[in-house]
C-alpha cells in the first residue's frame, strides 16, 4: 500500500535561485530514480467534498523551470512530494519517517 513506499528518500539544502530542475537531477543521481519519471510538488492533493483524500493526479506539479524562491515555501524550508511514475529502483533506501502535520486543503 501507500504507507509501504512512504518516507523519505532524499534531503538537500539547496539556494532560492535554483530551478526545481536543479532539486530533480540531485535527487535523482543521489537515489538512482529517472528525472523523467519524477513528480515533484509542494502540496498534498485536495479533498473532496465528502472530505476524502483526491489521489496523486491531483496534486499540482512544480514545474521544472520555476524558482525555488518562487514556490511559496514559508521560513526558508520545502517539503517537497515525489510521485514516481516508473519502477522504484530495488535498493531505493526509504527512510520512514513521521510526517510533519499536513492540511487537508489548501
Amino acid at each position: 500500500g501507500d504507507e509501504d513506499s512512504s518516507g523519505v528518500i532524499f534531503e538537500t539544502l539547496a539556494s532560492l535561485d535554483r530551478p526545481v530542475r536543479d532539486i530533480k537531477r540531485a535527487m535523482c543521481r543521489a537515489t538512482g530514480l529517472t528525472e523523467h519519471h519524477c513528480c515533484l510538488s509542494k502540496d498534498m492533493p485536495g479533498v473532496s467534498p465528502q472530505g476524502i483524500r483526491l489521489g496523486a493526479d491531483y496534486m499540482p506539479e512544480l514545474k521544472d523551470e520555476r524558482f525555488l524562491g518562487d514556490c511559496g515555501f514559508k521560513d526558508n524550508k520545502a517539503l517537497l512530494f515525489l510521485i514516481y511514475v516508473g519502477d522504484l529502483p530495488p535498493r531505493l533506501e526509504i527512510r520512514r519517517e513521521v510526517l510533519p502535520p499536513l492540511p487537508f486543503s489548501r
